[in-house]
């Protein structure tokens, strides 16, 4: 209940199938003032609506995407899925330029990991990203 006036993101528990080339996180950015069931797992609380929005980029991330499928395995998503996801600094004037396309947000956060060539093909060829992921 001390989240209920601030900015949040949910995510459904349940998220497709458990494999990592095709689900997908749908983000709900929630305003102050709202709460939810626990069919949602909350993320936050935050300041902004543009931090909620800034991660809901980072969700869409091959790099997101594949560290939570380390984890995920089925479609349940409970918070212990998101053990191998580093947290990141979602305020505008930080490390990662959430601005920018999500290609080009991957590349700066293999670049922040220090990830090899190969890692970094690993990554984009277990997700199958097309970079045409939108956050809604």
């Amino acid at each position: 209940k001390e989240w209920k006036d601030k900015w949040k993101v949910l995510v459904s528990e349940a998220i497709g199938s458990g494999d990592t080339s095709t689900d997908r996180i749908k983000p709900i950015i929630a305003s102050p003032g709202s709460v939810c069931s626990e069919t949602y797992i909350l993320i936050g609380p935050f300041e902004t609506q543009q931090e909620c929005f800034n991660l809901a980029i980072y969700t869409q991330t091959a790099f997101f995407l594949y560290m939570l499928g380390l984890k995920k395995i089925t479609q349940h998503t409970t918070s212990k899925v998101y053990d191998f996801v580093p947290l990141q600094d979602f305020k505008t004037n930080n490390d990662i330029d959430w601005s920018k396309n999500i290609a080009e947000i991957d590349k700066q956060l293999f670049d922040k990991y220090n990830l090899t060539d190969e890692e970094r093909e690993e990554i984009i060829s277990t997700v199958d990203m097309h970079y045409q992921i939108e956050v809604e």
